[in-house]
């Protein structure tokens, strides 16, 4: 068997050839599994940090409306009309992590509770005026 010194540097040109690609896919497929990984955790992070924060805000509303109903009990007409604040949403968080439907749901919430204040606001001036306390 014959072999020539063309044909051991063929073998090995392509045998590096195939050693880098190998390599460099490794690389990559390991890069990207992390990048999956990490995007995942945070949006899970990020999904616990709003579930606290907007489960406070239906506290701070059940505890209004429980307020306003046992004032209205004993009589006193004098209801506070103003929803609770809203906790602002982390700053620091990659809201991209998220599902896009539910990043959106969750970012307009605020401009729906404004605009909910601001009908409740509205009801109550109208009551006030229809009751002679404007």
């Amino acid at each position: 068997m014959d072999v020539a010194w063309t044909d051991i540097l063929k073998l090995a040109g392509t045998t590096g050839i195939l050693t880098t690609l190998l390599n460099q896919g490794a690389g990559w497929l390991r890069e990207w599994l992390t990048n999956k990984s990490r995007k995942e955790s945070e949006a899970i992070y990020l999904a616990m940090r709003l579930a606290v924060i907007l489960e406070g805000f239906v506290i701070e509303c059940w505890h209004r409306a429980w307020h306003n109903e046992s004032q209205l009990a004993v009589g006193n007409m004098r209801l506070d009309y103003d929803l609770p604040a809203l906790a602002s949403y982390p700053q620091d968080s990659d809201w991209k992590s998220l599902d896009p439907k539910l990043a959106g749901q969750v970012l307009s919430f605020p401009n729906e509770v404004t605009s909910a204040n601001r009908s409740c606001q509205f009801q109550g001036n109208c009551a006030a005026v229809l009751n002679g306390r404007a």
